[in-house]
């Protein structure tokens, strides 16, 4: 579903916990990780998603440590309408939100209580210059080497899902795109007019996110 970007953009972020979700006194939070692809020349048949993969992070608002976007989610809103928000007032960044990758109990530090995190792919389209939680959080595109080394395990076990399900997906053009390149003089120069986002390779090769809800549930405390 769309949402008002420029509405939002310009607003301050939602606060408050009126309308926020819980089951059985679990907070429901749901949260995304924002990807895209870095083409590069002379891809082989060995080419692996993680090798151009790159994965959005931000800093928590009360310290430098590296997360995901996440948040509650409020019962006026889907959790696509959640997702989108999220990635829109902590990351400054719109995309097209994919099916959930699963569900994921894990313990807040800072209030000391089991949360459910619900997380979704979201392949980044148009990153902002203005947002509302600009003030407070960075911003930082990483490999996903270093994503791991940073987030909770949780988040960690999310971004192997995606992984998992991005390599599954891949399409075998992709693969063969090395040798065809090469054969081809034009195809160097129709890549070099590509979006570092939004590049041939990065193209969304995964079905538009209908929000089934998975039954997969690890429960890792973080």
């Amino acid at each position: 579903m769309q949402i008002e970007v420029e509405k939002i953009a310009r607003s301050p972020s939602r606060t408050g916990r009126e309308l926020q979700r819980y089951n059985l006194d679990r907070r429901q939070v749901v949260g995304c990780i924002p990807y895209r692809f870095i083409e590069k020349t002379g891809r082989c048949s060995s080419f692996s998603v993680v090798d151009e993969l790159e994965v959005l992070l931000i800093s928590s608002q009360k310290s430098e440590k590296m997360m995901f976007p996440k948040g509650g989610w409020e019962s006026d809103e889907s959790m696509e309408q959640a997702v989108l928000r999220e990635a829109l007032e902590e990351a400054g960044v719109t995309g097209q939100v994919e099916h959930e990758l699963g569900k994921w109990s894990y313990k807040s530090k800072s209030q000391d209580k089991m949360h459910d995190g619900f997380m979704f792919p979201l392949l980044v389209d148009q990153e902002l210059d203005h947002w509302p939680e600009k003030d407070f959080r960075k911003r930082k595109w990483v490999k996903v080497e270093e994503a791991k080394k940073l987030c909770p395990q949780w988040m960690n076990e999310a971004l192997d899902s995606l992984i998992e399900r991005l390599e599954q997906d891949k399409p075998s053009d992709m693969e063969d795109s090395c040798s065809s390149s090469s054969s081809s003089p034009s195809s160097s120069s129709s890549s070099s007019s590509s979006s570092p986002s939004s590049s041939s390779s990065s193209q969304h090769f995964l079905g538009a996110s209908s929000l089934s809800l998975p039954s997969h549930s690890p429960s890792s405390i973080q």
